[in-house]
């Protein structure tokens, strides 16, 4: 992957009922991305309330989910939506939200990286797979507004290492999403391995042995 023409980013919040992993709730941080000339986002962490919601991101679209709990809260001047693990480190906020402006059909493609670490534990087991998925999307009401984002890090969320320099318009949207992926390229184990060890929690800070 190549940093897009735009240095620009989303982060998404979402209350969500799929045909295989059932009900979840979400959040997302993902940055503009490019391969060769397509251009998407690669969402950088993701986290979610659902054990089936993570298993099947991590194995099928390779996203680097974990689980965290997010929560949506929808008022009549203001939308509020966060993403916590042990502490809220990420806060969204749309308000002013302007006339629904109807249905419409829209697509995005996302990239992630497949890999998983060798039954040793030395290094990955085989090349990573750079996944390009397609989604498409039915939207059936938008709302436009504006938003704000607050973000603080933790040892294994550094999320605040991200730097926002200004934020743009916040949308509301329902919609029905349909995604499909394929395999775009390979990258060498040894190359990939510390991207890896950055997809999963900081195994360091967890040693409770001593």
């Amino acid at each position: 992957l190549e940093p897009a023409a735009e240095p620009t980013g989303m982060v998404l919040a979402g209350s969500f009922q799929g045909n295989a992993i059932g009900d979840y709730t979400g959040v997302s941080l993902n940055l503009s991305a490019r391969h060769g000339d397509l251009e998407g986002s690669y969402p950088v962490t993701l986290w979610h309330d659902s054990e089936a919601a993570i298993a099947y991101g991590r194995e099928i679209f390779g996203e680097a989910k974990k689980f965290g709990r997010c929560r949506i809260y929808r008022g009549h001047e203001r939308h509020v939506a966060s993403a916590e693990r042990g502490a809220a480190f990420i806060r969204l906020r749309a308000e002013r939200l302007g006339p629904d402006r109807g249905r419409s059909e829209s697509e995005r493609t996302a990239f992630n990286y497949r890999s998983r670490t060798a039954a040793d534990g030395s290094g990955l087991d085989a090349p990573a797979q750079l996944v390009q998925t397609l989604f498409r999307s039915t939207v059936r009401s938008e709302r436009i507004g504006v938003g704000s984002i607050e973000m603080r890090g933790t040892v294994n969320d550094p999320v605040d290492e991200i730097p926002i320099l200004a934020v743009g318009e916040a949308a509301f949207v329902e919609l029905d999403t349909y995604a499909s992926c394929q395999v775009a390229a390979t990258v060498a184990p040894d190359e990939f391995l510390p991207y890896h060890y950055g997809r999963v929690e900081n195994w360091l800070a967890l040693d409770t042995s001593r």
